[in-house]
């Protein structure tokens, strides 16, 4: 046996087991729990679920009809799949039976291809809920599929498939839970400076389980959001909610009670046309970079014939190791038709960081703690960050 044969030999029969938390999502026919730290997108159809390493990837095919033949399609999708790699390892094909009582088929793997770079793969094929499904597990390094093979394994634990929308969950768990986010932008007319600003407006719905949800996003970290003592300070933003068919009932204790049509897809809830994201709760997520954001305030008064504005500048650094810098700047201009004038503050501050469940926690050097409430901005996580609500950019 080959060096490379025995190394993916020794792989294929890795299998830890790691429970996840993260609350439900649904894609087509399958739900699942998206694994803590991995993002998901949509790629030709597919949904692609990956580690922030992006060294492997949990891959669902679109349902397609189902087959006479469970074993014949699972085949030849497989050697479709492996067109141009030649199988060093494993291939056996196992019948296997879900809690639900269908035939699961799947195969383990170690490829190579002409430029002797390995692949290791897991394949599952199913007939369920009157579609063929093929789930993927794929790793380009050993490393990497000894890393994520529990997160493979525990999601596969939480999927199950459904060809009836309104059968999400129950009432205790509808399936929807987490938080969303959608915005919109407009013109609004500043009286003080005669001109038209322009203001972005930017929802959050953040669905608890027990049918609670709260409008608004919490400050101070998500994994200190406490539903009580919100009730008690926001009374008004906090409700309890149901699906009904394909609408999203919503009974707030200070509002109209609301009736929205709802469409869950890949990407997180559509409410009556607009397009809600689903936020990924990070937890033990280390970034490196540096990220800022900057911010104007025109004073100008044109009835007094002054002009002027404040500008800000804020910028953290993040380093993979948990450390943190950040910097901090502040100018005020005046002017007028006899004289200008104008002033600037500088701040700077460094100590180590933690993100844990949605919450960004920053301890200073100096002794100080800040804690905010922490995401990565869907489709933009490599771009933007969202520290109470604020965006900061990378730079």
């Amino acid at each position: 046996m080959s060096r490379l044969e025995q190394v993916a030999t020794a792989l294929l029969a890795v299998a830890p087991l790691l429970v996840l938390a993260a609350p439900p999502v649904r894609s087509g026919n399958a739900i699942f729990d998206v694994p803590s730290g991995w993002s998901m997108s949509e790629q030709n159809g597919s949904v692609v679920l990956a580690p922030t390493s992006g060294a492997a990837a949990i891959v669902l095919a679109p349902s397609q009809p189902a087959p006479p033949d469970l074993r014949g399609r699972f085949d030849e999708v497989v050697r479709s799949a492996n067109r141009g790699w030649k199988v060093v390892s494993g291939g056996e094909i196992e019948n296997l039976r879900a809690d639900e009582g269908y035939d699961v088929l799947l195969t383990r793997m170690a490829l190579l291809d002409s430029g002797q770079n390995l692949s290791f793969r897991i394949y599952v094929g199913a007939v369920a809920a009157g579609a063929f499904e093929l789930v993927t597990y794929v790793a380009s390094t050993e490393q990497a599929f000894r890393q994520h093979y529990p997160a493979f394994e525990s999601f596969l634990k939480t999927l199950r498939y459904s060809s009836t929308p309104a059968s999400i969950g129950s009432s205790a768990n509808s399936g929807i839970e987490g938080l969303y986010t959608a915005n919109s932008g407009s013109n609004q007319f500043n009286p003080a400076t005669g001109y038209y600003d322009y203001r972005v407006k930017e929802e959050f719905y953040l669905f608890l389980p027990g049918n609670r949800v709260y409008y608004g996003l919490p400050t101070g970290g998500l994994s200190n959001f406490v539903w009580e003592k919100a009730r008690q300070t926001d009374l008004a933003n906090c409700g309890t909610y149901h699906l009904q068919g394909s609408r999203l009932l919503i009974d707030w204790p200070q509002h109209p009670d609301a009736s929205h049509q709802i469409r869950i897809s890949t990407q997180g809830i559509e409410l009556d046309k607009t397009l809600y994201r689903r936020i990924a709760v990070e937890d033990g997520l280390r970034l490196d970079g540096t990220f800022g954001r900057q911010g104007f305030v025109n004073t100008t008064n044109r009835a007094g014939g002054t002009g002027g504005g404040i500008t800000s500048d804020r910028s953290i650094t993040f380093t993979s190791d948990g450390r943190f810098q950040t910097q901090e700047f502040m100018g005020y201009t005046t002017s007028g038709s006899r004289a200008g004038s104008g002033a600037s503050v500088q701040s700077r501050s460094q100590g180590t960081y933690r993100i844990r469940r949605g919450t960004l926690e920053l301890e200073h050097a100096n002794g100080a703690r800040e804690v905010f409430t922490f995401f990565r901005y869907p489709q933009e996580e490599n771009k933007i960050l969202s520290i109470d609500g604020a965006a900061y950019t990378r730079r």
